[in-house]
């Protein structure tokens, strides 16, 4: 078990393709170095204890399949530059509370996951660049505002969880175009 801050040295490795830091005693924030990495296709610092937020700097790791930070004690609002990681598979956030319905069963079946990280503002346009997405679940958090018409975009969803937040306004009917859907939970949403 490693422990102390995630050294921002790592980052300048420029044929890393693949970066697991996951499950260790990191503390603090994931340094901007990481972010600026020239192409690498997974970074996974799950299940570590590292606070502050996701920056905008984010949008610039348009080489990423797949990025874990969930078990973290991240905080703050969803950058809208996500949508600029075209090649983004997987993207996991959430935090394990061991009373909630979900498990170490579903870390990596989802494409999109932010749970139970108490996430405020609003859901950002951008996310609807992410056409490819299957699953989304942005549940139990404090996002509020309207949701934007462009998740209408993302036609291979299958399962979209919105519920425990506290959006306004109504369903846009641009959503009515996501027709895999199985599963869409819209409950305890305050519309």
């Amino acid at each position: 078990d490693f422990y102390g801050t995630i050294p921002s040295e790592l980052a300048s490795m420029r044929h890393l393709l693949n970066i697991e830091l996951h499950y260790n005693f990191f503390t603090g924030e994931i340094p901007r170095e990481y972010y600026k990495v020239y192409s690498p296709q997974r970074i996974n610092f799950a299940g570590n204890e590292l606070s502050g937020t996701i920056p905008t700097e984010v949008g610039l790791l348009t080489t990423v399949k797949g990025f874990f930070v969930q078990e973290n004690e991240l905080t703050g609002t969803l950058p809208t530059e996500i949508g600029n990681m075209k090649f983004l598979s997987k993207f996991v956030v959430w935090k394990y509370v061991p009373d909630l319905a979900f498990g170490f069963s579903h870390i990596l079946v989802s494409l999109f996951k932010m749970v139970a990280y108490y996430w405020t503002g609003t859901v950002p346009s951008e996310i609807g660049r992410l056409e490819k997405a299957q699953e989304l679940w942005l549940h139990r958090n404090r996002l509020e505002g309207t949701l934007p018409t462009e998740l209408g975009n993302m036609k291979k969803m299958n399962d979209l969880r919105l519920h425990f937040n506290s959006f306004s306004g109504s369903i846009p009917e641009e959503h009515f175009n996501m027709t895999m859907l199985t599963r869409w939970d819209l409950y305890d949403c305050n519309f």
